[in-house]
């Protein structure tokens, strides 16, 4: 179904599936509703990776030669799926297909989501974006705590539109809303330190101990940086497991996606999601669980704080970075536990109240307002002032006038280029990557300002 809103709006997008279920979980859906808003053009991966010869690093061994043929190739495209607006669904190609449009000056804009920011691959993905976004180009930050971080990189982003993820409220019946035990968490998502599954499962034995017929799912698949570091992971929370006798009482189901997915969260009673990950920007998962009516019980961490309302959907547990690292207090995740599984008013006030703040972010409410900024956006110029071939071949320690040098000092990258950075490869660890992200996303833990979207 398309719906007219405003002028005709023609998006050409990536055609194809991410292999990854948690960005499967939001992209289909995300574009689906796009497509009712506007005419969808599906453009296989192959022809955008065409602009690049295929190979994205060989193309930026030659800059000088590569970039004209990459602006010649972006304007053929263009011009053969009959589009000016490109919804860029692939970040690698973003700031590539960017620095191809802005040396030649051509009438495209881009559409992108800022799904991380303070994780080293999306850190140095808007470190190089940062130089070539324009008036023309359509910047969604699904959180205001996110674009806060984008602009601690650089000013460039006051570009950036705070609108939320959506989802579609009118998706489930009443007969979805039965009548729940009280005794089944849910943690859903990526297995990964980052996500805390392991003071998930501390926090759960000791709740436990205290309402002995609570069990908790897991599901999701690991993750990590390489297999050693997932399987070290792997064997941490079954040592945790063990160790405070969780036997049967959780249960790893996996990635899942579909129906297994639904029935979990139709079977659940409360959402937990412990994260401090440095590249949390709106915690998907507790859109999902409003709008299954499910309570959450999360960290005062990033876009959360925006998503959920402390005593009314949901309940906190806070979250302390004075440190080098950020600290989750565990008593308050357990205390809370408990009160969610115990209190059953409690679990069904709060569920009343999921299901009914879910509404605010109906696509029905989002998409209309997307389509808005693009019809705007494709009236405005390129403003590409920048020489671009000068900016991609200076480092960004001489660029003071795009980036908050002060703040990425830490990283060590400031020898770095707008092109170079892409290959920039760190191999800290999380105890090592967390000091260095803290100038500039620091202000994520402890944070209650922005309560209400």
């Amino acid at each position: 179904m398309y719906t007219n809103v405003g002028r005709y709006v023609r998006i050409g997008c990536i055609k194809g599936r991410s292999p990854k279920v948690n960005e499967r979980a939001i992209d289909d859906s995300w574009t689906g509703y796009l497509g009712q808003y506007a005419d969808l053009v599906r453009i296989p991966p192959i022809r955008f990776a065409k602009c690049f010869g295929g190979s994205l690093r060989s193309w930026a061994r030659n800059v000088t030669e590569s970039l004209p043929a990459a602006a010649g190739e972006l304007a053929r495209l263009t011009r053969e799926y009959g589009v000016s607006l490109l919804y860029v669904n692939a970040p690698a190609f973003i700031p590539y297909l960017l620095m191809a449009r802005n040396y030649a000056k051509l009438d495209v804009g881009l559409l992108f989501i800022a799904h991380s920011v303070g994780s080293a691959y999306w850190l140095k993905q808007w470190l190089s974006i940062a130089p070539w976004i324009g008036a023309k180009d359509v910047l969604l930050a699904s959180t205001e705590s996110s674009r806060q971080a984008l602009l601690r990189l650089s000013g460039r982003y006051e570009l950036a539109n705070r609108i939320p993820l959506c989802i579609d409220t009118a998706a489930r019946s009443e007969a979805d809303f039965r009548e729940r035990e009280g005794n089944r968490l849910l943690a859903i998502g990526r297995i990964e330190d980052v996500k805390n599954v392991h003071v998930l499962l501390r926090c759960f034995a000791e709740a436990k101990r205290r309402v002995p017929e609570a069990v908790l799912t897991v599901a999701g698949a690991y993750t990590g940086s390489s297999a050693d570091r997932i399987d070290e992971y792997r064997r941490r929370l079954e040592g945790i497991a063990a160790e405070r006798g969780l036997g049967d009482s959780v249960v790893f189901a996996g990635p899942v996606e579909g129906e297994a997915k639904e029935r979990l969260f139709r079977e659940s009673d409360v959402l937990v999601n412990l994260s401090t990950d440095p590249g949390e920007t709106f915690g998907y998962n507790l859109l999902e669980a409003k709008a299954w009516g499910l309570p959450a019980l999360c960290t005062y961490w990033d876009g959360f704080a925006e998503l959920v309302e402390h005593g009314r959907d949901g309940l906190f547990a806070s979250v302390d970075w004075s440190g080098d690292r950020p600290v989750i207090r565990e008593e308050e995740a357990v205390e809370h536990c408990v009160r969610l599984l115990r209190d059953r008013a409690l679990r069904e006030r709060m569920s009343r109240e999921a299901r009914a703040s879910a509404g605010e972010f109906d696509y029905r409410a989002a998409m209309p307002r997307i389509v808005s900024l693009l019809e705007k956006a494709q009236a405005n110029p390129i403003g590409a002032d920048e020489d671009t071939l000068s900016v991609l071949s200076t480092p960004l320690a001489r660029l003071g006038h795009l980036y908050e040098l002060d703040r990425l000092s830490p990283f060590g990258c400031l020898d770095r280029t707008p092109l170079s950075i892409l290959e920039w490869e760190t191999t800290d660890r999380l105890e090592e990557w967390m000091p260095k992200a803290k100038p500039v996303i620091h202000h994520f833990a402890g944070r209650v300002e922005h309560a209400r979207v």
